[in-house]
């Protein structure tokens, strides 16, 4: 049999110092993770606001082209289809104009 002389104080702060240093890093790296996220994610919704801005006025009766945007992805695809839309609109809403004087 082995008996060890630990001090009783030690042994009950054993389970909170065994804790304390992955909470502190835990701690330390959310700060930045937060903020890397948030970069990444205004970084991808950006285009996406803007594209909604830009239909907005198109469905306000601003038919003015829209301007493509500066990177090639997938929202590049659909700028010419929302300018394609906004010239029959602006064609409509003179013949319809154009009946109407």
């Amino acid at each position: 049999m082995l008996h060890l002389l630990y001090p009783e104080r030690d042994w009950r702060d054993a389970p909170l110092a065994g804790r304390y240093p992955p909470l502190l890093v835990g701690a330390l790296a959310l700060v930045p993770v937060a903020l890397l996220a948030g970069a990444i994610a205004g970084r991808l919704s950006r285009p996406i606001v803007e594209l909604r801005w830009q239909v907005g006025r198109i469905a306000h009766g601003d038919f003015q082209p829209l301007p493509l945007p500066p990177h090639n992805d997938e929202l590049r695809d659909v700028d010419p289809i929302g300018n394609a839309l906004a010239g029959q609109l602006d064609e409509m809403q003179r013949l319809s104009n154009a009946r109407n004087a």
